[in-house]
């Protein structure tokens, strides 16, 4: 929150506003030509972006009408339309601020900002989208000042919830000086009918993204369509085995009802738990046709170790380290958590941490604590680690992975290095109480005292 408000907000109202610049040079010097319509497009989009971080941007006569009607539906964010940028179909009900980003006025605007370059989809097949997206990334990636902006933006939120799950200029640009050679003047795209021919070709050839963001209508084969984004919705996990369990990669069940809705089990099932996936049995997910088999293959998938895939970006390693939760718990470990109802409750907190990451993370895929303070009787306070060593080490691992990054980055700031590294030092202390539990060892006063008053570090 702090890094978006503090850094992020900024860079991408200045990022806008270069590429608003560069794509009004575009259009003037294309008017006339076939090319005028997409930098016309470019023009409205950038004026739309620029403008809901900064609503004095001047609004050009020629996109004036565009940019009114899409800035109307973004702010009543409550429907599907049809977009003016691109004619498709777009569902505005996504630009309606929500998690953390709700109540602060800066980061409402940069949330509508970002999730408008990260939705808007200019889809490949579709010619004058794809010219649109060539001028688009042709002047993204000759001009170094907005580049180095766009890129600090698309790191630094890559670190933290993963890569775009759609093309964008690191994949378009190469198809341009595949087709047109290098540096290729604005005017001279032009008339060049047989390059942008074969520019289009590459593109349609790069490939598809994972996940479906758009609006799906019965009777659709599919709308995971290829396309440019500007600045894309990142690939998560949990995203791509929800995608395969929901119509329509799987079917209707026995009654004809279409399974319209993952289920928060879904994600644990696929990542092993047998608990889960027999309660998703018990509640009827395996009777659509195609789930089981679907929800085999996930699993087999994932049961193999991949380090890249769990360490591609903070929030892959926040599953990763929920991980653990899901193993059963034999010989060595308290006889309480040796059974199925233990399994269940693990569910619970596997499912717990899982929802706070998607509300953390909504804009690229609070809880109450008590209050630290007042006397104490004399009961027996001390208090019980849950001896979980593999996820503290993870999770001490994350936090110090966290600090690393933002620090790299120059997006870290002393408090928030401060709680970080506390964070780490506290998952440490977890993983030190959790092996002595596990070897019958006698926790120390200052060991009991850390668990009595953990609600109290962590509200601070």
């Amino acid at each position: 929150k702090n890094v978006e408000r503090t850094y992020l907000a900024d860079r991408v109202a200045q990022l806008g506003s270069r590429m608003l610049a560069d794509s009004t040079a575009q259009y003037e010097e294309l008017k006339g030509t076939e090319w005028e319509n997409a930098a016309r497009r470019n023009v409205a989009f950038f004026t739309v972006g620029a403008e809901l971080l900064d609503d004095s941007t001047p609004v050009d006569d020629s996109v004036g009408d565009t940019v009114s009607q899409e800035l109307e539906h973004v702010a009543q964010a409550n429907g599907i339309y049809t977009s003016g940028i691109t004619g498709e179909e777009e569902d505005y009900s996504q630009y309606a601020p929500r998690g953390y980003y709700e109540g602060d006025a800066r980061l409402e605007q940069y949330f509508r900002a970002m999730m408008w370059y990260g939705r808007m989809h200019f889809v490949q097949e579709d010619e004058d989208l794809d010219r649109s997206a060539l001028l688009m990334a042709k002047a993204l990636s000759e001009n170094g000042e907005s580049y180095q902006l766009w890129e600090s933006v698309y790191a630094v939120t890559s670190f933290f919830a993963g890569a775009s799950d759609d093309l964008g200029v690191c994949e378009y640009a190469p198809a341009i000086r595949e087709a047109y050679g290098e540096n290729v003047a604005t005017a001279d795209l032009a008339g060049n009918q047989d390059a942008f021919h074969y520019f289009h070709s590459l593109t349609g050839a790069i490939g598809t993204p994972q996940i479906n963001s758009l609006p799906v209508w019965e009777g659709e084969e599919s709308n995971v369509i290829p396309g440019f984004r500007f600045m894309g919705q990142r690939f998560t996990i949990d995203a791509a085995i929800m995608q395969k369990l929901v119509y329509s990669s799987v079917e209707e069940n026995g009654t004809g009802d279409m399974r319209m809705l993952p289920d928060v089990l879904d994600v644990p099932a696929a990542l092993g738990s047998d608990v889960a996936l027999n309660i998703l049995e018990e509640n009827g997910a395996t009777a659509y046709a195609g789930y089981t088999e679907n929800m085999e293959r996930l699993r087999s998938a994932l049961k193999e170790e991949n380090g890249a895939l769990w360490s591609a970006s903070l929030y892959a390693s926040w599953l990763n380290t929920l991980r653990p939760l899901l193993e059963a718990k034999g010989a060595g470990y308290p006889v309480f958590m040796q059974n199925e109802e233990w399994q269940k409750k693990d569910l619970e907190c596997f499912a717990g941490s899982f929802t706070e990451l998607k509300h953390d993370t909504v804009l690229y895929s609070k809880q109450v604590m008590a209050e630290m303070g007042g006397g104490y009787d004399e009961r027996d306070y001390r208090g019980y680690v849950e001896p979980e060593p593999l996820v503290y080490t993870r999770f001490e691992s994350l936090a110090s992975l966290t600090v690393q990054g933002l620090r790299r980055y120059g997006m870290l700031d002393a408090a928030d290095e401060e709680n970080l590294t506390r964070l780490a030092q506290m998952a440490g202390q977890l993983l030190t109480i959790s092996q002595k539990e596990l070897r019958e060892e006698a926790l120390t006063e200052e060991e009991h005292e850390f668990i009595r008053t953990y609600g109290g570090n962590i509200e601070h």
